[in-house]
């Protein structure tokens, strides 16, 4: 990668620096993600491998551990009874089942037996129906309950064995895969009950139910046996402990499925626009100008003097305006009762025979000069503009208001 001098940043400038820094993470982002992809789906670990097929939405990093030590061989069983082919790939860590150090895959389930030093297969759909979930594989899974067994009880092992075979002839091709292991009944168990559901004909064994598909889908063609997933099933009705089945990384990291965000409802902002009372006076509404000033006896020596610079112009002009009509409403309040007590006055004095009062000159109509609010002397400022503002005074204001 190519090296970035301190030359070749002063001709770049300041955006070409961004947009060189920006190649460099794109490209690092790229390597990154083609050592992903060459990093292998399952690979040698210690006494074992480590297999990411089964960790689900998690990363790449996470999956399911299958070794030997101390405590158990389950590696070197897992390899004997044909590996990922047969049982399908580790869907837990191990855990406790029923007393027993246990380690589930997608086809089967094994515990061991210390004593012994070897695995022993779960019963998974007998545990499953002891568990009461024989209706909800029936209806969802297509996995037919078991027959009545009851004669089992005066029979000998090797009755037993031919009375539960003899189901098998029933469909030729899932014979024919049942004894296509070399330990049929070690894996699958024994068949315990059979149907055809029209599309799919089952039968069901302890340890796996087989399917022979009568119509092409999209995991299996007319005619193909296949052969459910009996640990993804003990998986789904929840009798795996949540924490085993969970995946994790190889220092034991557990994977944490990102949280959904609380969505959190937001009402409509109302319109500023609109008001109830749209036929009164824009200029007397304190709710829907909130420049307007609710004392208007306050006055100032020029309206747009003292004013922020920080807004648009046209905004403070319509603020200034506001502020002087109310100011000059006050004043016309004013100036009414100050009329009203001169006539009072006048009146008085008549009828004590007094002089009257000299009447004003009444000034021209067309001069409006003498209907601007008297404005009261502010406070002392020094020369100059005031610290954080700047007077904004449109031209044609400047002969109106005498700043």
């Amino acid at each position: 990668m190519p090296e970035v001098t301190a030359a070749r940043r002063r001709r770049l400038g300041p955006g070409g620096q961004l947009w060189w820094l920006g190649l460099i993470g794109l490209l690092l982002a790229s390597s990154a993600r083609v050592v992903d992809a060459q990093q292998p789906a399952n690979f040698p670990v210690p006494s074992g491998w480590f297999y990411t097929e089964a960790r689900g939405d998690a990363p790449p990093e996470y999956g399911f551990m299958v070794s030997d030590d101390a405590s158990s061989q389950f590696w070197t069983w897992f390899r004997r009874f044909g590996g990922a082919p047969v049982l399908g790939y580790p869907i837990s860590h191990r855990f406790t089942y029923n007393g027993r150090l246990a380690q589930a895959f997608q086809k089967a389930v094994f515990t061991w037996n210390a004593t012994a030093g070897t695995v022993e297969f779960v019963n998974i759909f007998d545990d499953l129906a002891a568990a009461g979930k024989d209706p909800w594989l029936l209806t969802a899974k297509q996995v037919p309950p078991a027959q009545d067994w009851s004669a089992d009880a005066g029979r000998s092992w090797p009755e037993i064995v031919a009375a539960h075979l003899a189901l098998l002839d029933l469909d030729p091709a899932i014979r024919s895969t049942y004894f296509a292991q070399d330990y049929p009944i070690q894996i699958y168990g024994l068949p315990m009950g059979a149907r055809d559901f029209g599309t799919v004909f089952v039968i069901r064994c302890q340890r796996a139910a087989f399917q022979r598909w009568k119509v092409s889908t999209p995991w299996a063609s007319a005619g193909q046996v296949t052969i459910a997933n009996g640990g993804d099933l003990m998986k789904e009705a929840g009798l795996l402990p949540q924490v085993a089945v969970t995946p994790a990384t190889l220092t034991g990291q557990l994977y944490q499925p990102p949280t959904a965000t609380p969505h959190h409802h937001r009402e409509p902002d109302p319109d500023p626009h609109h008001h109830p009372d749209a036929n009164a006076d824009p200029h007397s509404r304190t709710d829907q100008h909130p420049d307007f000033d609710p004392h208007p006896g306050r006055q100032w020596d020029c309206p747009l003097r003292y004013l922020r610079g920080d807004r648009p112009a046209g905004h403070l002009h319509q603020r200034a305006q506001r502020r002087e009509r109310a100011s000059q409403r006050v004043c016309q309040v004013r100036s009414c009762a100050a009329a009203g007590a001169q006539q009072r006055l006048r009146a008085e004095r008549r009828a004590a025979g007094r002089p009257d009062l000299p009447r004003p000159q009444r000034p021209d109509r067309h001069d409006r000069r003498h209907q601007r609010p008297a404005c009261r002397p502010g406070p002392v400022r020094p020369p100059g503009p005031v610290p954080g503002h700047r007077a904004v005074v449109l031209p044609r204001d400047r002969g109106r208001l005498g700043c």
